[in-house]
């Protein structure tokens, strides 16, 4: 039987999963990988049960243990979004249809009039985490999971990613062209990686679980 789980996504990858332009996402293993002094494979504990992930071969295979290990589930599993929100109601931590008339999302407008107010008057945008599962509008199928190093990531899966083939930020660089300021793919999503988790991340070149999804329209 397949499961539901809930999800974190920022403004600009809700975006892009709108669009249909993101098809994967990574987040980072936790906990991190460890190796053991002798042995040339790594290992991943989860409470008492620990798995061998090899950097290369077929000896054992880290995806046979992914339903068991997963924190975001298997193929065949949902996701369901969260995605920084707001709602004027009374009633909106239940499911009303009053509540879900009156939900405003900041992906689609990051400061919007709502009733004559800004959402800074009305009471403030709520942050993803807390979104109930009634509010969430997207809801993603699991298509596949795997392991790899963060660096690994190809041109075409940063693509997935929702990056663009060719980003710019040189200044005064018109999007597009081929000058100086002008990055790849997979650099992009290096400069994304790092403006979300932090200068250096993408040299630490982590574990990361890389998750393939549809998005479920019906």
């Amino acid at each position: 039987m397949s499961k539901e789980r809930p999800i974190l996504f920022s403004g600009p990858m809700v975006q892009a999963i709108l669009a249909g332009r993101k098809t994967q996402t990574r987040r980072i293993v936790k906990p991190a990988p460890y190796q053991v002094p002798g042995y040339p494979r790594w290992f991943y504990r989860k409470g008492q049960t620990v798995y061998g992930i090899p950097e290369s071969g077929d000896d054992f295979s880290f995806a046979a243990a992914i339903k068991c290990v997963s924190p975001y589930g298997a193929p065949g599993d949902r996701l369901w979004v969260r995605e920084t929100w707001f709602c004027n109601s009374l009633d909106y931590p239940d499911a009303t249809d009053h509540a879900k008339e009156n939900l405003v999302y900041r992906a689609d407008d990051p400061d919007p009039d709502f009733d004559g107010e800004s959402i800074k008057d009305a009471g403030g945008w709520r942050p993803s985490i807390f979104m109930p599962r009634w509010a969430s509008r997207i809801t993603l199928e699991i298509c596949s999971v795997r392991v790899e190093r963060l660096n690994s990531i190809s041109g075409e899966d940063a693509i997935a990613e929702g990056v663009s083939r060719l980003s710019c930020y040189g200044p005064g660089c018109p999007d597009g062209c081929n000058a100086r300021g002008c990055i790849g793919a997979r650099e992009a999503y290096q400069h994304l990686w790092e403006t979300i988790h932090g200068p250096g991340s993408w040299e630490l070149n982590q574990w990361a679980w890389v998750l393939e999804f549809r998005r479920v329209t019906d």
